[in-house]
């Protein structure tokens, strides 16, 4: 575009194809329906009951900016929102051999409705092929909003990319909270993404999470009772409570989940998790770096955790979910900067993310650390090969 040899127009029309082709991301940015309202645009967290609602009259705070950043950064490449309670970003990203980026707590706005989603552990930002492209967004995107609890100011991240990495203290861990079991092949990518960093000169060395880090069923807690009061928000906006049909057995059951809990077990819940930020601060305090799998298995065929059907059990599905990805929801807990890169491939061809976490407030150093893996150890020919293989 800037020799002027394509326009525009032309590059939407190949974006449009190309998910016509695959069903895949492609267009220069796209809005996840969840949490954040787009002028213009219905917001129905892809729900059936939610879908009558009328489009958004106004940008949310957040959505302002993408437009901001969509008129500043025009040569960006795609990328898409993504949306992190407990890895959304990072576990997806990890599958599809993306760099995705969980910021730290108070960068991102998630207004106008709400100071923080999901109890405090959402984050939003965005997913992306490059470090560059997602350092980008967020420097156009962070900063304080009037109606957060927990902001930040702005911070110039581009700046990060291609900055001189220092020697780093790198804690390597494997064991997953909860003791759920690590896919040889994805631990051997970890030790060797370790090794890499070892031979350029970093203090790497092998360290163990605290044991408070197994705060599945408290953060559980927080964001499965935020969905039975999102649904009592929007029952006032529709007009009516949703049919059986209209919402999926996850959902559902977090409902259920949250109108049985009492505010004592949510506080007790939160009481937890403040016990495990104190933990994992106090133990990795000597450390610049964390690194870790982003998830424990290879990804599930779509449909293998049950989240939909009339067979859905919320046990199964807890156990399914924690088995694939236990290294993420932690950084939600403890409100680090985590990010997934696809350092890595399995013999099958499927990508391995490889996580690393910084301090709170540390995304720039996290930031300088990715971008120079990615000249390390690029992956652009990887992706490109995977989207060929793509029917």
């Amino acid at each position: 575009m800037r020799r002027g040899e394509v326009e525009a127009l032309a590059l939407t029309e190949a974006a449009l194809e190309r998910i016509d082709a695959v069903s895949l991301c492609g267009v220069p940015f796209l809005a996840k329906d969840i949490n954040i309202e787009v002028a213009g645009m219905r917001l129905t967290f892809s729900c059936r009951w939610l879908e009558s609602l009328p489009p958004a009259a106004m940008d949310a705070p957040l959505a302002s900016r993408w437009r901001a950043a969509a008129a500043v950064a025009s040569g960006m490449v795609p990328i898409a929102h993504g949306t992190d309670s407990g890895g959304s970003i990072r576990v997806p990203a990890a599958a599809c051999g993306l760099v995705g980026l969980k910021p730290s707590r108070g960068w991102v706005p998630t207004g106008p409705y709400h100071d923080e989603l999901a109890g405090g552990l959402d984050c939003e930002h965005v997913l992306a092929r490059s470090v560059r492209d997602s350092a980008l967004m967020l420097e156009l995107t962070c900063g304080s909003w009037a109606g957060s609890r927990t902001s930040l100011p702005r911070e110039r991240f581009a700046r990060a990319v291609g900055a001189d990495v220092p020697p780093l203290n790198i804690a390597v861990i494997t064991a997953a909270p909860g003791a759920a079991p690590l896919d040889e092949e994805i631990g051997a990518a970890v030790e060797e993404v370790a090794a890499h960093l070892s031979r350029a000169g970093h203090r790497v060395s092998a360290a163990a999470l605290p044991s408070s880090a197994d705060i599945g069923e408290a953060a559980g807690i927080l964001w499965l009772t935020a969905i039975a009061e999102d649904l009592e928000f929007y029952e006032k906006r529709v007009g009516r409570p949703p049919e059986p049909h209209e919402l999926e057995a996850l959902t559902w059951a977090g409902v259920a989940l949250g109108r049985r809990s009492s505010a004592i077990d949510y506080v007790r819940a939160r009481r937890v998790l403040t016990a495990a930020t104190r933990d994992m601060a106090e133990r990795f305090a000597e450390f610049d770096i964390l690194l870790l799998p982003t998830t424990a298995q290879h990804a599930p065929l779509t449909g293998q955790i049950d989240g939909r059907t009339a067979a859905f059990d919320l046990g199964s599905w807890t156990a399914q979910s924690y088995g694939y990805a236990p290294y993420t929801e932690l950084f939600n807990v403890t409100g680090q900067p985590a990010v997934s890169l696809p350092l890595a491939v399995s013999r099958g061809g499927l990508p391995i993310g490889i996580q690393f976490a910084a301090p709170l407030g540390a995304d720039a150093r996290l930031i300088a650390l990715s971008a120079w893996l990615e000249c390390e150890r690029p992956w652009s020919d990887r992706l490109r090969a995977l989207r060929l293989r793509l029917p």
